[in-house]
């Protein structure tokens, strides 16, 4: 039997999911603890509860208690918090150690100073024996909570390579568009769709893969432009359902003003779509502008900039194709990844 990873964390998560199956198949037992059960039904699940007074954010720190008596059913070598700010805090009240706390992204990288968010994370974060930063920039800004750089970790959980067929190629088309971050304000869907009601010369479509809070807000903003036949959702669909859909489009694209590492964006380069995506630090450990996707400056001119330059020479797609294939295999393996962290959390258990 392999070590046992209670995994604290988002069980409705694409991402949680993916990194969970990375580490079963690199020999870790792993029991999730969430929430919300898996929605595949794949993996199991320990459901957390909290009072019915908590609210959405107050449930975290209600939680102790359950987490607590989970921990003490399942008695895991290590405990991991995935998301500093949410259920890694959770993870820190089960009171257990080793303790590993994940960082993705805005949980250390949008955290002002003096606010309720930065205290939380900075107390999990100096409880954690190791921090993983999904980047070098994530690192970096752990490290300004006071993590001393031996407590962590710079690696990417990564994605499934196995799930898309390199003999497969998406379509050599500029004008279908596809973009998978979840329908949340944040990443400024409204953008993409002003884009593509900008340049009605182009012929562009687009489609949504995902939900969120938002939806009904983007297709009254789709209907009110008249882009019924040109701008779809497809809503939440199971993770091949996904990736088919993925191929049967030529660019991705994502307005997300800052970003830890995307899963979204490592998921279109392995299908080899082409990235037209905001430039911030994130996304420029990724991509180079010209060579193997296009970085703009994260406004709806922007957008329709680049578009316009790609469907002028659409021979880029071909080119980047492989350059994004061979750059999330060398860096981007879920399996891979999951090998060494499977490895640093056996380091920690043995520890004591």
């Amino acid at each position: 039997m392999g070590i046992r990873v209670a995994l604290v964390a988002d069980a409705a998560s694409y991402n949680v999911r993916d990194w969970a199956r990375g580490l079963v198949g690199a020999g870790a037992e792993v029991d999730l603890v969430s929430f919300v059960d898996d929605p595949e039904g794949e993996l199991p699940v320990h459901r957390l509860s909290a009072p019915t007074w908590a609210g959405a954010r107050a449930r975290y720190l209600a939680a102790g208690p359950a987490v607590r008596r989970i921990m003490d059913r399942i008695d895991p070598d290590v405990v991991v918090g995935f998301y500093v700010t949410g259920y890694g805090t959770v993870a820190r009240l089960a009171r257990r150690m080793p303790l590993v706390e994940v960082s993705v992204g805005n949980d250390t990288l949008v955290n002002p100073p003096g606010t309720m968010t930065h205290l939380l994370a900075r107390q999990n974060l100096r409880r954690a024996r190791l921090v993983v930063a999904w980047a070098p920039h994530i690192a970096q800004a752990v490290a300004g909570f006071g993590v001393p750089d031996e407590r962590i970790l710079s690696l990417t959980g990564g994605i499934p390579l196995e799930a898309y067929d390199p003999a497969r190629n998406p379509l050599d088309d500029p004008t279908r568009l596809v973009t998978t971050r979840a329908l949340d304000p944040y990443y400024r869907h409204d953008l993409l769709i002003g884009a593509v009601a900008d340049a009605p010369d182009l012929g562009l479509r687009l489609r949504f893969i995902g939900t969120g809070p938002i939806r009904g807000e983007l297709e009254g903003q789709v209907r009110s432009l008249g882009l019924e036949d040109r701008v779809t959702f497809a809503g939440s669909v199971p993770s091949q359902v996904k990736v088919d859909d993925l191929y049967a489009h030529g660019v991705y694209v994502s307005a997300c003003p800052t970003d830890g590492v995307s899963a979204s964006l490592l998921e279109a380069m392995a299908v080899g779509l082409f990235p037209v995506v905001v430039d911030h630090v994130a996304n420029r450990s990724w991509i180079v502008d010209g060579e193997n996707g296009y970085l703009v400056d994260g406004s709806q001119a922007g957008f329709v900039g680049a578009l316009r330059r790609l469907t002028a020479d659409p021979t880029v797609m071909v080119r980047a194709r492989d350059l994004n294939r061979n750059l999330v295999r060398d860096r981007g393996d879920l399996r891979t990844n999951s090998t060494r962290f499977v490895e640093q959390f056996t380091l920690l258990a043995g520890a004591g």
